[in-house]
């Protein structure tokens, strides 16, 4: 899995995100923060996430009947502006309204 950020302004960010291997999938997402809410708004996908702490709970719609639920887990944020640089993720995958898949895994931080 690779997600590609692409600064919008200081609140908005387009990702370009890729699933590869037993599933393989690419959208793009325009994500958007408000506070400790986030917005996903298109073009390939639509839906909402709230963050508590560096846990963030999320829920995307793609354009066919695909849908995921996820869990983010930053695992070595520090307090002030140090984010991390270890996400911890977790996505139930489901087509229609059945679960089909879960995806999961630690992601890393590399600078392009």
């Amino acid at each position: 899995m690779s997600v590609e950020l692409e600064p919008v302004d200081l609140l908005r960010t387009r990702q370009h995100v890729t699933w590869s291997g037993a599933l393989d999938r690419m959208y793009t997402v325009e994500a958007r923060r408000d506070g400790f809410r986030h917005f996903y708004e298109g073009p390939d996908a639509w839906g909402n996430a709230i963050a508590f702490g560096r846990a963030n709970y999320l829920s995307l719609h793609f354009g066919d009947v695909w849908k995921a639920k996820g869990r983010e887990f930053m695992i070595d944020a520090e307090p002030g502006m140090k984010a991390g640089e270890t996400l911890a993720v977790v996505y139930e995958l489901f087509e229609g309204n059945v679960l089909a898949c879960v995806l999961h895994g630690v992601l890393t931080w590399e600078a392009a």
